[in-house]
């Protein structure tokens, strides 16, 4: 494991890098949090999955998304025995159910900040959620995350283009940008390689499979 594993470490990695420690003119902080930004809309990989239980209430439709909730794995419905609640689009969803139809969960969909189901929830259910949780901004309070524990290499590399960029040597950026991008690609690889590890591909053709 890396030396900077936590959020001040990591700070004191980054102006021990440039060679600039002490240096009140770089903030650490805004180069981590530019860096997370990018980060956020590029990864989606299982370290960043989690699970949750969500409750409906009696006669409403909604439930907010979790904090960080970047995209749904499944969501069951927790009777017995359990059920699969199917993703549809809010225009199918808008198309096909009419306000008033109540009863367990059967469809839901994302609207703004919140899920919507259909029907519309008839009684007190709970829903398990799986999910991707994004990557939580480092902070004092937030020491760590999934990310800079398992790959603290691509915060260093992220957090140094900024970093190089804003004391203007320019010379350094294109080698830290080439760095970031490779890391990016081994994260990616990686996950695509553990999802498959020990799974069949089938091969399915449009007349079906004898």
């Amino acid at each position: 494991m890396a030396s900077f594993s936590t959020y001040a470490d990591l700070q004191t990695t980054i102006l021990a890098w440039m060679a600039r420690p002490g240096d009140t003119q770089v903030q650490p902080a805004d180069l981590i949090a530019l860096f997370e930004e990018e980060a956020r809309d590029r990864l989606r990989t299982r370290l960043g999955e989690t699970s949750t239980t969500l409750t409906t209430t009696a006669d409403l439709a909604t439930i907010a998304l979790p904090a960080l909730y970047e995209g749904h794995r499944e969501m069951v419905l927790q009777t017995s025995p359990t059920v699969f609640i199917k993703y549809i689009t809010p225009e199918v969803m808008d198309g096909t159910w009419v306000d008033g139809a109540t009863g367990a969960p059967e469809f839901f969909t994302v609207k703004g900040t919140s899920f919507t189901f259909a029907p519309t929830p008839d009684a007190v259910y709970s829903i398990a959620l799986d999910y991707n949780a994004g990557i939580s901004s480092l902070s004092n309070a937030n020491p760590t995350n999934w990310l800079l524990l398992n790959y603290p290499s691509l915060y260093l590399a992220g957090s140094m283009l900024w970093g190089e960029a804003f004391i203007g040597n320019d010379e350094r950026v294109p080698g830290w940008v080439q760095l970031r991008e490779s890391i990016f690609n081994r994260i990616m690889m990686a996950d695509l390689k553990q999802r498959w590890t020990g799974g069949t591909l089938t091969v399915r053709t449009d007349t079906g499979n004898p």
